[in-house]
């Protein structure tokens, strides 16, 4: 177990944004075996806990992610035997997570629908996690990201519904968002409209980290991209 949490120590520490699904792929190790050894980290860094914890609000995507992967040889256009998995996702929110496992304290403003998926995401995240600015749109889904593997283990495609967070915008996000909010260190995601970023870039703080994973993400951004921020991707 140790050594399995070290492992997952200096993971998390390089990229916070891992999904399960993702440092299961990396490590070898089961969704059991990762849930054992982060649920240990928390305990520990609890135990081990800062005269001032730092304050993180991580703002962006929540999402639930599904991995399906082929057991033969896959057939375009047919119905194929498959097997599947489904953890928590979302940039914003895997961070927010990771932090909180690591002993920060870390709140996530974002949107869900209200559905069955969005609970169950909160459900799990709120053991980490401050959900107190993760606000519920009525009339759209959850987002997802759904990864088709081939037998292999390849991907094979990809579907992300994101649509919820299209709808988001600065009247919405600033209902979330309390003026005496204190934060020590913001984290975005490219998730959110281009207006809504800068807002966010915009607005009096410490210092802001930008995770873009892809750079078609970046082009929302335009003029901004010069201001002082520090890019993770």
């Amino acid at each position: 177990m140790s050594r399995h949490k070290a492992l997952l120590s200096d993971i998390l520490r390089e990229n916070p944004q891992l999904s399960e699904i993702e440092i299961s792929e990396i490590t070898g190790l089961t969704f059991n075996e990762i849930q054992d050894c982060l649920l240990s980290m928390a305990q520990s860094a609890k135990q081990a806990c800062l005269p001032k914890t730092p304050q993180v609000l991580c703002i962006g995507g929540a999402n639930v992610d599904r991995k399906i992967q082929a057991v033969q040889t896959l057939i375009y256009g047919s119905s194929n035997p498959a097997r599947s998995s489904i953890s928590c996702g979302g940039v914003a929110r895997n961070v927010a997570e990771n932090l909180g496992r690591l002993g920060c304290s870390p709140s996530l403003l974002s949107f869900i629908g209200n559905d069955a998926e969005g609970q169950w995401l909160i459900g799990k995240t709120k053991e980490f996690v401050n959900i107190h600015s993760v606000g519920v749109v009525d009339g759209k889904s959850t987002g997802t990201y759904t990864a088709i593997l081939d037998l292999d283990g390849e991907m094979a495609v990809a579907l992300a519904d994101m649509e919820i967070y299209d709808d988001v915008d600065i009247d919405l996000l600033q209902s979330k968002w309390a003026a005496d909010f204190r934060t020590d260190l913001i984290v975005i995601d490219t998730n959110f409209p281009a207006d809504v970023l800068e807002k966010i870039i915009n607005r009096p703080m410490k210092q802001v980290l930008l995770f873009a994973l892809h750079l078609y993400p970046l082009r929302k951004l335009g003029n901004y991209l010069h201001l002082s921020m520090v890019w993770l991707g």
